[in-house]
């Protein structure tokens, strides 16, 4: 028998005890740490369990594993540490902790003899981080996600013909958005994510800070149509690939070419496409957030304190040259707005050949009120060199709107 103490009883907690309820598992909750005893509670949420005593609740002596479901730094890590050294396993769904303080904690977990597991902190109930620690033997050498599932909410009723605020409402109004959405709309959940993913495949250790971040704020409802037009799905992705000494890290809006798998993951589904010089691509799609998907990840890692199956990574700073979001060639799609039709396209032109940029294709269509908007697809360069050429094209005061520029993620028209 399992004897585990919770804290934090919000979404995933409640259906933690709620999947617990239903089964026959050898586990037994000692006691549920929350911040405030009165507020009301779901009928399975046992009053007596409740206490507002966190730290006296992690070093009782009838309590095996610790289940840390507070979110954020303060007060999760100093919980968390408290676990390890009063000789408890720990089991967290916290992105953010794992992201920015996980080796620090694995360190100590390994020096107390105990385990510390996370697989609920990526990807809920889908299992991204075994498939990943299992994937690494073969030589992990890209990952390509969608891994925010509100993003991927977002951008999908946004393609249906909402707009960006509507559709933001309308996740909140379902569950799949916080009230405050701007860790996820600004892609830093993502990023955290990758963060973890990356331990794990790569046995790498890279902060968050240490990449371009972009979120989804700029998008709008035309992009996404021009992007159909040219044969790509506009998404979140967070990408990670290694190429001999160097390293690709980062989180951004980019475009998937239609029939590959990753562009036909809607609503609020994440997947991940791993490839490796041993397996080739594995590909895993599922729900990436919500109590129950988050709950059954959680009581998986419970699972695997019972049996003492798998390990625990303890991965080494990266080494690896980190290539600056300037320095990636590749091909972007862009969206300008402009007032003076003809003027603005013989300069994009003349800055493009400039920078040593070709350009694939060229559209224009008028908008009632503002002008008209150029949709450009242009063929790989580096980033800077397009950016310089966008820079002369704002500096001739020509753009009515900052201009969008989204990646083309170079996946294939099957994944290959």
């Amino acid at each position: 028998m399992l004897r585990v103490a919770l804290l934090g009883c919000g979404t995933v907690g409640t259906g933690v005890l709620e999947l617990l309820s239903r089964s026959s598992l050898p586990l037994v909750v000692r006691g549920v740490a929350v911040a405030h005893l009165d507020r009301p509670r779901a009928p399975v949420v046992s009053p007596e369990l409740l206490t507002d005593r966190p730290f006296e609740l992690v070093s009782q002596s009838d309590v095996d594993v610790v289940v840390e479901l507070i979110g954020g730094l303060d007060p999760a890590e100093s919980l968390v540490r408290a676990a390890l050294e009063a000789g408890k396993d720990v089991v967290t769904a916290n992105k953010a902790l794992i992201a920015e303080r996980g080796e620090a904690l694995l360190a100590l977990a390994r020096s107390r003899g105990r385990r510390l597991l996370y697989e609920a902190s990526v990807c809920a109930g889908t299992p991204v981080i075994r498939a990943a620690r299992a994937l690494a033997a073969g030589g992990v050498w890209r990952l390509a996600g969608i891994l925010n599932g509100t993003c991927n909410y977002v951008l999908s009723r946004m393609a249906a013909g909402m707009e960006f605020d509507d559709a933001v409402r309308l996740a909140q109004q379902r569950g799949f958005a916080e009230a405050d959405p701007t860790l996820d709309i600004s892609g830093r959940d993502a990023a955290q994510k990758l963060v973890v993913l990356v331990r794990e495949a790569m046995g790498l250790v890279v902060p968050p800070d240490a990449f371009a971040v972009e979120g989804i704020a700029q998008v709008r409802r035309g992009d996404l149509l021009a992007a159909r037009e040219q044969g790509y799905a506009l998404k979140l992705v967070a990408v990670a690939r290694r190429d001999g000494e160097k390293l690709q890290l980062r989180v951004h809006p980019g475009l998937i070419p239609l029939g590959h798998p990753l562009a036909q993951v809607e609503e609020e589904l994440n997947a991940l496409l791993i490839e490796s010089d041993g397996t080739g691509e594995v590909f895993l799609r599922g729900r990436g957030a919500g109590a129950l998907p988050t709950a059954t990840a959680v009581l998986a890692d419970l699972l695997e304190l019972m049996t003492g199956a798998g390990t625990m990574t303890l991965a080494t700073p990266a080494r690896l040259s980190i290539v600056p979001h300037g320095e990636v060639r590749a091909r972007r799609l862009l969206r300008i707005e402009v007032a003076d039709e003809l003027r603005a396209v013989r300069t994009l032109t003349d800055q493009l050949a400039a920078a040593g940029v070709s350009l694939d294709h060229l559209s224009a269509y008028p908008v009632p009120d503002r002008g008209t908007v150029l949709t450009v697809l242009t063929g790989r360069a580096p980033g800077a060199n397009l950016a310089n050429a966008l820079a002369a094209l704002v500096r001739a005061d020509l753009c009515t709107a900052p201009v969008r520029s989204y990646l083309l993620e170079e996946l294939g028209e099957e994944g290959t």
